[in-house]
């Protein structure tokens, strides 16, 4: 992995300290988002290493772990630390090893003690840790051959059966995808720069790439983008595959006046004002993400006064001026189920009757935007999700209850490991 070399001259106890703490804060509700910019500079590469890896596998060591403990755990920060510690124990033998912290286990057994012992809440129990630890390295297969299937694949019991109903013959490959750091892909700039054009950059540098898509660059072996040329001069973005197929997807013309209705951070913004001449005004509910949005677009010099950006809540209408628009983009919030690889705290955050709330939000948002929509305008549904109540049961939905919605074609559902998970439904007013 990289910068290993750097993580292991810093103490493993240190990043151990860090990484359960991350952890058991993730498990009482907090973002990885949240919490890693609060991490000790010096550390954070390690603890996001660590903690992200853990958070991948977490569902198995604490499966593991509860075997191990004869009662449960003395306290959350604790069984974070167990659970971490197994996790590494068990690196070497996963399938996707290459993307593990991989350590000696002298060294994790030893780090993981003397890390038990520094924290006050812990330090009563490093005799207790040891235990757990030596126990797993003498029975560790039978250990894990007692592991349910939603605990072998790492997800909480209800998302893992959700999943295995609805994709049957998929589901494996999809609950899988998470357990390996998703590839770096570029978005090119189509304004500033050709695809081949800026392939031929990157190997100029040494940078290997994949043509993917129409606009799309995957690279590898590249820690900072801001080192890769033209950055600051705007000749790509960073965007997954799936989610650059937005663009594509909306049927749009010059002149036309576009809604981004939930834009932050503004990829997708970015990405229709590179393609087609437009009026836009792209509305977000926070304004802190809708500076984002600004900053990108400034960066690939799409800001001009046919951009306009406003912070407004899209479930009401509030904002609107009564002008009708000829396209809505509307990138709902979800659950966020299709990006499990690169935010892998979200499987751990999300609770089985958060889908409820979430799809009554979008049905909320849809309904208020529809309004505004001109007959014979778009409105192209999106989420980045794989759950069906968000996906195609939420687009037979709009279908029936829309005044005028014919369903046009579209790409459904997109599922990992080919990209991050995505659904597309578009629809046209009537």
């Amino acid at each position: 992995m990289s910068d290993s070399n750097a993580r292991k001259q810093i103490a493993l106890s240190r990043l151990l300290i860090e990484s359960a703490r991350l952890i058991r804060d993730v498990m009482e509700g907090h973002s990885t988002s949240e919490l890693l910019p609060k991490v000790n500079p010096e550390v954070r590469s390690g603890v996001h290493a660590i903690s992200f890896y853990a958070l991948r596998h977490y569902g198995r060591a604490r499966g593991i772990a509860t075997q191990l403990l004869a009662k449960k755990a003395p306290n959350a920060l604790f069984e974070s630390l167990l659970c971490i510690s197994v996790s590494l124990l068990f690196a070497e033998n996963l399938q996707e090893a290459d993307e593990a912290p991989i350590y000696k286990e002298f060294v994790i057994l030893n780090e993981a003690v003397r890390a038990c012992s520094k924290m006050s809440k812990t330090s009563a129990y490093k005799g207790l840790l040891n235990a757990c630890l030596r126990n797993f390295l003498r029975n560790k297969d039978a250990l894990q051959a007692n592991l349910s299937e939603f605990e072998i694949h790492s997800y909480p019991k209800w998302w893992y059966e959700k999943i295995h109903d609805s994709y049957p013959e998929k589901y494996e490959s999809i609950l899988r995808s998470d357990k390996i750091s998703p590839p770096l892909t570029l978005r090119v700039n189509e304004r500033k720069t050709a695809q081949t054009e800026y392939q031929a950059m990157l190997e100029d540098i040494g940078v290997e790439s994949e043509v993917i898509g129409d606009a799309g660059l995957r690279v590898a072996g590249v820690g900072d983008i801001a080192t890769l040329p033209g950055y600051s001069e705007g000749l790509f973005s960073v965007q997954d595959l799936g989610a650059q197929y937005a663009a594509f997807q909306l049927p749009l013309q010059k002149g036309n006046y576009v809604l981004d209705a939930c834009a932050a951070p503004g990829g997708k913004t970015a990405h229709l004002l590179e393609r087609f001449d437009l009026e836009l005004l792209a509305l977000d509910i926070d304004s802190d993400r809708l500076a984002k949005v600004q900053e990108n677009l400034s960066r690939l010099d799409l800001m001009g006064p046919n951009v306009r950006l406003q912070k407004a809540d899209a479930s009401v209408s509030d904002w609107w001026d009564g002008r009708m628009f000829d396209a809505i983009l509307a990138d709902v919030p979800c659950t966020g189920s299709g990006v499990v690889r690169r935010h892998p705290d979200i499987k751990w955050l999300r609770k089985s009757e958060d889908i409820s709330k979430t799809v009554q939000l979008q049905r909320k948002i849809i309904i208020n935007l529809w309004k505004m929509l001109k007959s014979g305008g778009h409105l192209l549904y999106v989420t980045c999700s794989v759950f069906q109540e968000e996906g195609e049961l939420q687009a037979a939905y709009f279908t029936s209850i829309l005044d005028g919605a014919e369903r046009l074609p579209a790409l459904g559902h997109l599922l990992p490991p080919e990209q991050d998970g995505f659904f597309y439904a578009l629809f046209k007013k009537n």
